[in-house]
C-alpha cells in the first residue's frame, strides 16, 4: 500500500475513533459509508464474495476518494485473500466509520437506559 494511502487510513481511524469525524450512510452500496470534507469527500465499504469456480470466497473492503465535482481521484481494494494487512487496517476504518454513521454507541447507551428503567419500574 501505498504510504500516503496508509497515512490517510490511519488518521482517519484515528478521528473517527476520538469522535472528530462525523460519518454517513452512503446510498450506493448497502455497506459502504461516506465522510463528506471541502475538498471532497472518502468513501469506506466491504462485502463478501465468492468465486464457485474456484472454489474460493472472502471479503474485500475497498476505500475511494473522490474531488468535489464528485469524481473519483483514488481508489484502492483489498482482500482477505491478497493483501491481509491492508484488508484489516481498512476493516478497522469500515467498521469505525459504520458504528459512527449509525450512532451505535448511543443508540446501545439509548436502549440500555430504557431498559433499565422498565426494570425499576419508571
Amino acid at each position: 500500500m501505498d504510504s500516503k494511502i496508509a497515512q490517510a487510513i490511519q488518521t482517519l481511524i484515528t478521528g473517527t475513533e476520538q469522535r472528530k469525524l462525523n460519518w454517513e450512510k452512503a446510498e450506493e452500496r448497502k455497506a459502504e459509508f461516506r465522510l463528506k470534507l471541502q475538498h471532497g469527500w472518502v468513501t469506506v465499504g466491504k462485502w463478501r464474495w465468492t468465486d464457485p469456480s474456484e472454489g474460493a470466497e472472502g471479503t474485500s473492503a475497498d476505500i475511494t476518494f473522490t474531488n468535489p465535482e464528485g469524481i473519483p481521484i483514488d481508489s484502492h481494494t483489498f482482500n482477505t485473500q491478497d493483501s491481509r494487512e491492508e484488508f484489516y487496517q481498512l476493516e478497522r476504518l469500515h467498521e469505525a466509520a459504520r458504528r459512527n454513521a449509525l450512532r451505535v454507541d448511543e443508540s446501545l447507551s439509548g436502549i440500555l437506559g430504557e431498559i433499565e428503567s422498565r426494570i425499576r419500574g419508571h
